[in-house]
């Protein structure tokens, strides 16, 4: 998992001190650092924060009260981050319309509320009790996303929190429900599937091979997540009778390339084994292969090749000559 990142640390600390696990009561810990107010709230407003407001000088939280439960949890959690993390206490002022006098104001704001939202994530669902979750359901997303939920958080946010915690070869797509154009996707460190862009529709169909992917979808109000698997495929020990030279080359010859597309493809080939080799220093071959694999097989440029029967004996072959 990548370090934590300051923001994380002061949750962790938080947690530490009020002898918290998950299901964390939230409430119990923000009341004792705050006012907490329910109101309905304007302009689609889920919260607003106040510094040092009253006698007592505690700041004050208005949530808006026509949230769900699950959401009011996060929210509570996201605008306590503005009052723990020591260097967000202040005025937060959003600029609606952008200009040059005020983008380095509008993206200042955009960091901190992403700092709040981390820092929400570890208080309710803390990065090691979720990559426990991963190990005690041997990786069973509706599981785990079970064990989130029934801890009272959301389904956009337990996704949110599992994305944090999981293992190597996993990827989440947030789409909107009716039309499938992409909100959000992220995956895993080292996953190295290709992602689809913002606001692109979403095929999720090509993922549906059960030999290599598996995917989980779960919808909440207007939004469907999709959870994609790299399956990991099993690395044999000893290697293919012909090296990966030759296999590439019966490859291409098999799909009647030319001299000078041999050689463009062979350079791109390359440039990504390097790539991924280079960036993978140090683990073993299983996850080399299963690193190579995944990188391969998302790559819609090469995917006439990846295809072909024998493109895994090639990456096999190549993953034994690196590490050999």
């Amino acid at each position: 998992m990548k370090p934590y990142l300051p923001e994380e640390n002061v949750a962790k600390r938080l947690l530490q001190r009020t002898k918290s696990t998950p299901p964390v009561d939230i409430d119990a810990i923000a009341s004792n650092l705050a006012t907490i107010e329910y109101a309905d709230l304007p302009n689609e407003a889920d919260a607003l924060l106040l510094y040092d407001h009253g006698d007592d000088g505690k700041p004050l939280i208005i949530l808006d009260q026509n949230q769900l439960s699950s959401r009011l949890r996060f929210t509570l959690a996201h605008e306590l981050g503005h009052i723990a993390i020591p260097w967000h206490v202040g005025s937060l002022v959003y600029h609606e319309e952008l200009s040059i006098e005020n983008i380095a104001a509008f993206l200042e704001y955009e960091e901190i509320e992403r700092e709040a939202n981390r820092f929400a994530a570890e208080l309710l669902a803390p990065r090691d009790w979720v990559a426990g979750l991963f190990d005690e359901h041997q990786g069973d997303v509706k599981k785990i996303l079970l064990s989130l939920t029934d801890s009272g958080m959301s389904i956009e946010a337990s996704h949110y929190c599992m994305i944090r915690a999981a293992p190597i070869g996993n990827c989440l797509i947030k789409c909107r429900k009716l039309d499938d154009t992409v909100v959000t996707s992220t995956q895993t460190g080292r996953t190295f599937l290709s992602l689809p862009r913002d606001r692109e529709v979403f095929d999720a169909k090509k993922y549906f091979n059960k030999l290599d992917f598996s995917v989980h979808i779960s919808k909440q109000s207007s939004f469907v997540f999709y959870w994609i698997k790299m399956l990991s495929v099993s690395f044999s020990k000893s290697a293919p009778e012909e090296c990966s030279k030759e296999l590439i080359m019966e490859i291409m010859n098999d799909e009647g390339l030319a001299e000078d597309q041999i050689d463009k493809y062979s350079k791109s080939i390359n440039g990504i084994v390097g790539s991924i080799n280079g960036r993978m220093k140090g683990e073993d071959t299983q996850h080399l292969y299963d690193g190579m694999r995944r990188r391969f097989l998302a790559d819609e440029k090469l995917k006439f090749l990846v295809k072909h029967p024998r493109f895994m004996d090639f990456i096999a072959a190549r993953v034994h000559e690196l590490r050999s």
